[in-house]
């Protein structure tokens, strides 16, 4: 779980360490994953979404933080631990997509990558981003 960096680099690299950094198992009753939420799907599977993560953010950040840092976060409870490794696998499946479409960036640039993705990137455009990323799974697997 611990930021370490392996000697690897460009986009899927970079993408690839986050998506591996904390476990990430689907959690089948997310709310956001129930057929009927409001009559437009997408805005209230987000809105569920950021329901669920609100009361846990703060923790969660902390532990993106704790991270970034090189120090082991501590053990989130239920949901929370989901959270942070959606966010985690989430962030590091879309900067695997930037391989071979963006240059790779500067190997010293990374941190910053993370932490803007990880943090700024993901107040505006996480609970879009992680509803679509769980809601595909499910559907995969159902």
């Amino acid at each position: 779980m611990r930021n370490q960096q392996p000697k690897m680099s460009g986009w899927f690299a970079a993408g690839f360490r986050l998506s591996v950094a904390f476990p990430y198992h689907p959690w089948r009753e997310a709310p956001w994953l129930r057929e009927v939420i409001t009559d437009s799907d997408e805005p209230g599977r987000v809105r569920a979404f950021e329901l669920v993560e609100a009361p846990h953010t703060q923790r969660i950040e902390i532990a993106v933080e704790q991270w970034l840092g090189g120090v082991e976060p501590p053990t989130l409870a239920h949901p929370a631990s989901y959270l942070l490794a959606l966010r985690f696998s989430t962030v590091g499946h879309l900067l695997m997509s930037f391989d071979g479409l963006f240059p790779p960036p500067p190997e010293s640039s990374v941190p910053a990558i993370y932490r803007k993705f990880l943090l700024d990137w993901w107040r505006k455009n996480g609970p879009i981003y992680g509803v679509g990323y769980s809601s595909s799974e499910h559907d995969h697997e159902g």
